[in-house]
């Protein structure tokens, strides 16, 4: 398998092989995230893949949170207990999601170089409201910046040309009041009439995967007030309706993805409800499009090189 770690100075090849002789077939003039036609070829179908499996997990944990918020509406005298462990296998949800996610995005390039630059951090902020003007934003205002991976393509002739740019994906969970947050920083260029090529400040977005409709609890006391712990002692029997329709409502933000009902912001996203889940499936459609226009590209290039 080529190696792209020889500018680096990390390849351990010689040294894995007794003879001393360099098994990576690679050209030292290259730079790191710099292939071959063929090799470009082969990480775009790794892209796309990755790509579409990051899709999947997204839509199957939807179909789950429908699966409890099903459940949940549809007892017939809900408690607390089921309340409760209805709340517990949704956080179990969320975090096979958040896993699934992070595993995905390690899959390998030819080079052994994650196919999308990804981080998890575990930031809590206390009194977390999204009502009151708490934003994504907030959970990463002190995390380090993560920048785009720029992908080029060297031809035969010697014409480097930059084929893709992979977004970098910052994702944060926090446990206290089970916000679900991503900030997705990806390239900020164009053609310029000149036909040159202008890249501007990398641009960043923040979304919620999900977020508690209800100030960043999931449900209320008896007293209405909110409590981040599912094991306090306090009695939801006598007013479990209200608890059970505050949960429901929360599942409900989740669920109804790309409803104009969900969407109270000129850019798209959501204000009241809990959820830009939609729009994290957007991004992710509009990189599989990316990956096949650079796929033609490359083809193309490589039969007129």
């Amino acid at each position: 398998m080529p190696c792209n770690n020889h500018m680096n100075k990390t390849c351990k090849c010689k040294k894995q092989h007794k003879l001393e002789t360099n098994k990576c077939n690679i050209d030292l003039n290259m730079y790191p995230n710099t292939y071959t036609p063929s090799q470009a070829i082969e990480n775009l179908d790794i892209l796309d893949g990755t790509y579409k499996k990051m899709r999947h997990s997204i839509i199957h944990f939807i179909d789950s949170v429908n699966r409890l918020y099903m459940n949940l509406a549809e007892a017939q005298e809900p408690n607390k207990l089921s309340l409760v462990q209805n709340l517990e296998r949704f956080k179990l949800l969320q975090e096979g999601l958040l896993n699934e996610l992070k595993t995905t995005c390690e899959t390998k390039f030819t080079d052994l170089s994650n196919a999308v630059p990804t981080i998890v951090s575990h930031e809590s902020i206390e009194y977390f409201s999204k009502k009151n003007g708490s934003t994504a934003e907030d959970y990463f205002k002190t995390k380090k910046n993560l920048r785009s991976k720029r992908l080029f393509v060297q031809f035969d002739d010697g014409t480097k040309i930059e084929f893709n740019v992979v977004p970098s994906l910052l994702f944060n969970i926090d446990k206290f009041n089970d916000a679900l947050t991503v900030n997705i920083t990806e390239a900020n260029s164009n053609l310029l009439s000149s036909n040159s090529f202008y890249r501007g400040p990398e641009k960043k977005t923040f979304l919620f995967i999900n977020s508690d409709t209800n100030d960043g609890y999931l449900y209320k006391d008896v007293n209405g007030e909110y409590h981040p712990d599912r094991a306090d002692a306090y009695n939801y029997d006598e007013n479990i309706k209200a608890s059970v329709d505050s949960v429901l409502e929360f599942y409900e933000s989740i669920i109804n993805i790309g409803s104009y009902q969900n969407i109270g912001h000129p850019e798209g996203n959501t204000f009241i409800s809990g959820s830009d889940i939609h729009l994290f499936l957007n991004s992710i459609d509009i990189q599989i499009k990316k990956v096949k226009l650079a796929k033609r590209m490359v083809c193309l290039r490589k039969l007129t090189n």
